[in-house]
Formats: C-alpha cells, sequence, structure tokens
C-alpha cells in the first residue's frame, strides 16, 4: 500500500525531509482494533523514504465511527478533535535569530514540515483538522496522503 502511496506523498512534500504524522485514533477504537492503520501506512512509507514518524498528533474527542456522516457532520465533528501531543512538538519548531549578533531583530521560526498520513478520506474533514493543529503548534503541514479516497456520491434522477 505503501508503494502506492508514494508518489502522491512526493506530490505533496516538497520540503527535503518532511516527517509523517499519522491520523491518531480514538484510545477506545485503538483498544477495539489493536492497531491504529494510519500509524503503520507511515511505517511503511518511512522504511521507504527514511523520513521520521512522529506521532505528534491526540485525538482530544472520540465518538462513533464516522462512516455513516454526511460532509457537515464530518466537519463539526473533526473541528478542534485533534492536538499536538504534550511535550513532542518541542524541538520541532525552532527560533533563531536573523542577525549574527541576534540582538535588534525579530526572531525567524524554522518549522519543521509535516504530512499527515490517513487510510481513507473521505471528505477531508479530518485531515484538515489534523492540519489545522499542526499549524496551530507552529509547524508546516505540507497536506495529507492517503491508500484511498471515497468516490463523491452519485446523484440518480
Amino acid at each position: 500500500m505503501a508503494i502506492r502511496m508514494l508518489p502522491a506523498l512526493h506530490r505533496v512534500a516538497d520540503s527535503p525531509h518532511p516527517i509523517l504524522v499519522p491520523v491518531p485514533l480514538a484510545p477506545a477504537r485503538r483498544r477495539e482494533r489493536g492497531f491504529n492503520q494510519a500509524e503503520l501506512l507511515a511505517d511503511a512509507l518511512s522504511e521507504l523514504t527514511g523520513w521520521e514518524v512522529v506521532d505528534l498528533l491526540r485525538r482530544v474527542r472520540g465518538g462513533p465511527a464516522q462512516a455513516r456522516l454526511g460532509r457537515r457532520q464530518r466537519e463539526r465533528r473533526a473541528a478542534g478533535a485533534y492536538t499536538i501531543e504534550p511535550g513532542v512538538a518541542e524541538g520541532l519548531v525552532s527560533y533563531t535569530p536573523m542577525g549574527t549578533d541576534g540582538t535588534g531583530c525579530e526572531p525567524e521560526m524554522s518549522a519543521l514540515a509535516a504530512v499527515v498520513v490517513d487510510d481513507v478520506i473521505t471528505t477531508g474533514s479530518t485531515a484538515g483538522a489534523c492540519a489545522a493543529a499542526l499549524e496551530a503548534a507552529g509547524l508546516e503541514c505540507l497536506g495529507a496522503v492517503s491508500f484511498a479516497r471515497t468516490a463523491p456520491s452519485l446523484e440518480v434522477g
């Protein structure tokens, strides 16, 4: 699956060595499944690219599966559902002075670039919420990759 994802990953990742950030599962869902499929995909992509996987995100709100929810319901549920894992992001964003002596200058932020990894993208709500959490912590989110994308619903009639 990761081999099939590589072209999309390279289209999204225009940074030399971004980190791969898997979409986290709610703790109850993780216990139920015993694994996180996004994390497994990120690990496989890491083996192929040499890019580091960093479990930066934490799901702060759980709830029932989104499989039967529409776009608006998914957007409402995903907004604010993810945050940065405390202590993990330290050192990923650094501040360096712009001047040679470091005085009288505004600091320049150097953010590590990240790519969100998920198994399936349906509406993009989860990926968008994860990107917002990364950017709120000062990281640059380059985009998201997934193994599959659901087809848009077809209207008949």
